[in-house]
């Protein structure tokens, strides 16, 4: 089975959600990202955008156009309530990201993943966000929340009514069990944060040894080493990355974000065969 592989769109950033995106920008702005020669399956490792209608107007055009199965997992923007409106129409951030869920899954040909397993033509794909777990800071929690606080936008993510108060590693809590639940059981492996929490890897992506890194990153290692799993694929560092880590290949290939100069993305497609 060939699959592709993106992450991070965020095409809420590229293209107002309130305008109509034309056929032709549709196929000029996707053209360097996604193959001529499409894959059966397009796995997309979180952030979409931030508007479920626009996202899903996306993900219809996706199989309209290259006839591909999707499947998807939550990233941290999923979760943003990004305006005044958005503040209005949902109670907090996790009824937001959970509309998306619902929406894909009603779908067909669409899956969202949050610990299951799914079977695509004998191949398994598991998955989920996984978040991050602040030991690449190697700091201890009360500094680690205080860094995540003072830099990340993630802390204005809004949690139920009643609920403790959000810390930088409340969702990876959350999602751990849900990884140990699928890494044995699956060929492909989802998360949008990296599971290798390894300052080399960021060094070489950024040039520098930020702490905040700290949160683009959890410790998987023992998942990986005991997975099933051929592929782990990833997004959130906005980097693209294509390795090995104890016998299983890591890739992450981010669309990522306009910049000054940068009116369309300049990511080159990626796709891996599994048998």
């Amino acid at each position: 089975m060939k699959i592709d592989i993106l992450s991070d769109i965020h095409i809420d950033m590229w293209h107002d959600p309130k305008s109509t995106l034309t056929l032709r920008k549709k196929r000029m702005f996707f053209e360097r990202a996604l193959p001529r020669s499409s894959g059966e399956v397009l796995v997309i490792a979180g952030d979409l955008g931030h508007h479920n209608k626009q996202n899903l107007t996306l993900l219809k055009w996706f199989q309209d156009e290259y006839g591909y199965i999707i499947v998807y997992v939550w990233g941290n923007h999923d979760y943003y309530l990004v305006s005044n409106s958005q503040r209005s129409e949902y109670k907090n951030s996790i009824v937001k990201a959970q509309e998306l869920r619902d929406i894909i899954n009603e779908q067909e040909g669409m899956y969202h993943l949050d610990g299951e397993v799914i079977e695509v033509n004998g191949i398994r794909f598991g998955g989920c966000n996984g978040w991050y777990d602040g030991s690449l800071y190697n700091k201890n929690n009360e500094l680690t929340n205080v860094l995540w606080r003072d830099y990340m936008n993630d802390v204005n993510i809004k949690l139920p009514a009643g609920e403790k108060r959000l810390r930088f590693d409340t969702f990876h809590q959350q999602d751990l069990p849900k990884i140990e639940a699928v890494h044995k059981e699956c060929d492909v492996m989802i998360t949008h944060v990296c599971p290798v929490a390894d300052w080399s890897i960021f060094r070489a992506m950024y040039g520098e040894q930020d702490p905040v890194r700290a949160f683009y990153c959890f410790d998987g290692r023992r998942f990986i080493k005991e997975g099933t799993m051929q592929y782990w694929i990833f997004g959130h560092t906005h980097k693209s990355y294509d390795k090995e880590h104890f016998g299983k290949q890591l890739i992450c290939n981010p669309l990522g974000r306009p910049s000054i100069g940068k009116t369309k993305p300049t990511v080159s497609s990626k796709q891996i065969e599994v048998l």
